[in-house]
């Protein structure tokens, strides 16, 4: 489970006490990098949520060949550049048209235009992923009906999106739970 892209945006403090912002540029919306009050949103993490899908599919950083500064200049000057159209092995990556396109919208320069989170256990309900990783070279037979079974099972994206909604809603509670103290009698802890 992939949460709080807002991290990309992390407060610290400097030594004249004033606080400063760090935004690990690479992965931050260009809306980030516009205004000082610029704060994580929504849409600032579709965008970054784009960035880590690039990273699962190349098994590179966004924007690996440009420095922090390089990827601010491009902005600066309105290029509407991505992590994929800005990556010179693009057409060796071999990406599933579905997925690329699915990037390109989490990526779109206009943030009031980037899909909702909705819509992205949608897209990815529809692209029907397998599992095409090789088999474990370890001799374990139901570890290896596992593997051959799961290419087969189809993901319920949808149903995986609602646990996690009642995981997150679900109140705080608290644990209660009983030890003996030195006397060998119990006690009860809150």
């Amino acid at each position: 489970m992939l949460t709080d892209f807002g991290a990309s945006h992390i407060a610290r403090s400097n030594p004249t006490t004033t606080t400063q912002a760090a935004i690990t540029y690479h992965w931050a919306a260009p809306e980030l990098l516009e205004e000082d009050s610029a704060r994580p949103s929504q849409a600032s993490d579709v965008w970054a949520f784009g960035c880590v899908t690039y990273e699962v599919v190349s098994g590179k950083a966004p924007f690996y060949m440009w420095t922090d500064v390089q990827v601010i200049h491009k902005w600066a000057k309105g290029e509407a550049v991505t992590p994929l159209k800005a990556d010179p092995d693009r057409d060796a990556l071999q990406i599933d048209k579905p997925l690329e396109k699915l990037m390109e919208l989490c990526w779109n320069h206009n943030e009031q235009q980037r899909p909702r989170s909705k819509e992205i256990v949608r897209i990815f309900s529809d692209l029907r992923l397998s599992d095409s990783r090789p088999l474990p070279r370890v001799d374990n037979s139901a570890l290896t009906a596992t593997h051959r079974a799961g290419s087969r099972m189809r993901i319920d994206y949808a149903q995986v999106y609602q646990i996690l909604k009642l995981i997150q809603e679900a109140p705080a509670r608290e644990s209660n739970y009983e030890t003996k103290n030195e006397a060998g009698s119990s006690e009860l802890h809150e």
